[in-house]
């Protein structure tokens, strides 16, 4: 692949990851728009979680008042006495609703690694499914910051960065918190964002385990 086809490849995958991250965000007319887009990306990747998104967007357009999707929002993920659908990784990867946990500790120090801390602004713990796809749209922005002129970094330390936290947090617990969601949803919307969010991680873990990768992105380098 040419650089302006890696920058092309990479700039569909941090919108992709900041499409879903929205969508599991609090609902709103600002949806239609970012399903549009997310619909198009995958399709222009081939990603088989082009159908569940596209019937997300159908679905959309379809509500006469989007407060059904903020119910079922708050009752998967909000409460008010419960959970159906906790969005923290904590809760799969060590069976506990304690804050900050080990594993979510293991998260904040692997934003500061990567030169984030999390905002005043973000009321949700760190390990909340919005922080953890939108710190994977932080690193591919910097891969491709990286892949361009005039600078000393190289992408290959984003990749291997991508590929270690979906393998060692995201990848882990996305699986069995869309399961919760799956089993417990009644809303067709967030039946379909299960599914897609499975697809898109798998995939993509897929494609960072892709053999010589990292030496690619290097070889393409401006």
């Amino acid at each position: 692949m040419k650089t302006d086809d890696i920058l092309l490849f990479e700039s569909a995958r941090k919108e992709i990851y900041k499409g879903l991250s929205t969508c599991f965000g609090l609902p709103g007319p600002h949806l239609e728009p970012v399903l549009a887009t997310l619909e198009h990306l995958l399709t222009a990747l081939g990603s088989e979680a082009t159908g569940s998104v596209s019937e997300m967007g159908t679905g959309i357009r379809r509500l006469k008042d989007i407060t059904e999707l903020n119910v079922e929002f708050s009752r998967l993920f909000v409460g008010p006495f419960s959970q159906l659908a906790p969005p923290y990784g904590s809760v799969y990867m060590e069976g506990t609703n304690a804050m900050m946990s080990e594993s979510t500790m293991d998260v904040v120090g692997t934003y500061r690694k990567a030169g984030l801390v999390v905002a005043e602004s973000f009321k949700e713990p760190p390990d909340h499914i919005v922080a953890e796809l939108e710190f994977l749209c932080f690193l591919i922005d910097k891969e491709i910051e990286a892949l361009g002129p005039g600078t000393d970094e190289v992408p290959q330390a984003f990749l291997i960065q991508q590929k270690e936290f979906l393998t060692h947090h995201l990848g882990i617990w996305l699986m069995p918190f869309t399961e919760k969601i799956t089993r417990h949803s009644t809303s067709p919307f967030y039946q379909n964002l299960a599914k897609a969010a499975r697809i898109v991680v798998k995939e993509d873990i897929d494609y960072l385990n892709t053999p010589g990768l990292s030496e690619q992105a290097i070889s393409h380098m401006s």
